[in-house]
């Protein structure tokens, strides 16, 4: 199990540094052109890997969606950390707690989890958090991964980009990849447990995207002072 471990912290390091370098290409050349014809009508687009773990193949999924804002409107509603409990689902707290440098952050989250043998249940943990801006391009990307583990969550990362599309509107990149300890899955490649991380994986981007909305049509006040804290956090 030793070594087994040892292999998948390698895999994982490849998959950072891989999703690493993702940040630096446009989200819309990662797709198919089908996929792409989906993204330009509407439709979310949801591309999945699987990380093979001490335990069992785990998935990595990537999910793409278009939303009628700027790129710098979408990321200062998800920069806004301490209100991510508000809308993103299961969130019951979250708070920046430290500042390793101007554009990275430790954010302490209290979370309910429902996916567990014993019914609903409650565990803390924290994420790193790095903000980067590409000036040729005008696009953001949000990068984090798990520095203090949690009850459930053995391990985490993921990234999320927004960049202007060809016809207007804004391109979002969700990447996600979420690890429980094996002892709360028995079975953890098992397929009700891998759906259930699937959909949770499409209610996080639901939920974003529609709080995006939310503060565009019903709370512009609030979205023109998260953009005013984002530009002075980016020194603009």
């Amino acid at each position: 199990m030793r070594f087994t471990k040892i292999i998948f912290t390698l895999l994982v390091t490849v998959s950072v540094l891989l999703s690493s370098s993702r940040l630096l290409a446009s989200a819309f050349d990662e797709l198919s052109d089908h996929d792409q014809h989906k993204l330009k009508a509407g439709q979310q687009v949801s591309l999945y890997t699987n990380m093979q773990s001490p335990y069992a193949a785990w998935p990595q999924g990537t999910i793409y969606q278009r939303i009628d804002s700027t790129p710098e409107e979408a990321v200062a509603v998800f920069f806004d950390f301490k209100h991510h409990s508000e809308y993103l689902p299961q969130v019951l707290k979250s708070e920046i707690s430290s500042f390793i440098d101007k554009t990275t952050f430790q954010v302490d989250y209290a979370v309910g989890i429902p996916y567990v043998p014993f019914g609903l249940a409650q565990e803390t943990y924290a994420l790193e958090y790095h903000l980067e801006f590409d000036p040729t391009d005008k696009s953001y990307s949000i990068a984090w991964h798990l520095i203090r583990p949690g009850t459930f969550t053995e391990y985490s990362q993921g990234s999320i980009r927004f960049e202007t599309m060809e016809n207007g509107g804004t391109l979002m990149a969700y990447d996600s990849f979420v690890l429980p300890y094996s002892i709360y899955y028995p079975a953890a490649g098992n397929s009700l447990a891998i759906e259930a991380s699937k959909l949770v994986l499409k209610t996080v981007v639901g939920r974003i995207v529609g709080q995006i909305k939310k503060e565009l049509t019903m709370e512009s006040a609030r979205l023109r002072l998260q953009v005013k804290a984002m530009r002075k956090v980016l020194g603009q």
